[in-house]
């Protein structure tokens, strides 16, 4: 019986990559040029609305003598660049916010207090609190 499955699931192997026996592709498109102008003017409606309804692209691409299928394309590639230009700059905001905690934070580090603080003194939970903050006497233990 494990004889007879081997023979069953004998299957014959091609050599080569298994996209080597299709047609080779056909040539592609130049890459289209566009206009100063017709690029302004795309970013120009860019910049107000970033979706376009069938109706809206294809008066757009009558009026830059476009087809719809390049304005459709461009807005598409235009969308992707500005969803990574939006993706980077949050990154370096996050990144600035956390250098400006990390400062704040080396910042308050280096603040004694004094354990003389009236308001702690008249208050006793905080006195308690400010008892165990072990910087204090460390600080306190470093000047002398």
């Amino acid at each position: 019986m494990y004889g007879a499955k081997l023979y069953m699931l004998n299957v014959v192997r091609r050599i080569g990559h298994p996209y080597q026996n299709r047609t080779p592709p056909k040539r592609k498109k130049p890459r289209t040029s566009f206009s100063r102008l017709q690029i302004m003017e795309l970013e120009k409606r860019f910049h107000r609305q970033k979706y376009l309804a069938s109706a809206e692209r294809s008066a757009l691409a009558k009026t830059l003598k476009m087809t719809d299928a390049q304005v459709k394309t461009w807005f598409q590639n235009r969308r992707t660049k500005w969803r990574r230009q939006t993706a980077e700059e949050r990154e370096a905001e996050r990144q600035a916010a956390n250098r400006l905690m990390m400062s704040l934070q080396a910042e308050a580090s280096k603040t004694v207090y004094d354990i003389r603080d009236p308001l702690c003194m008249s208050n006793s939970s905080l006195h308690a609190l400010q008892n165990l903050q072990p910087w204090v006497e460390e600080s306190a233990g470093n000047s002398s």
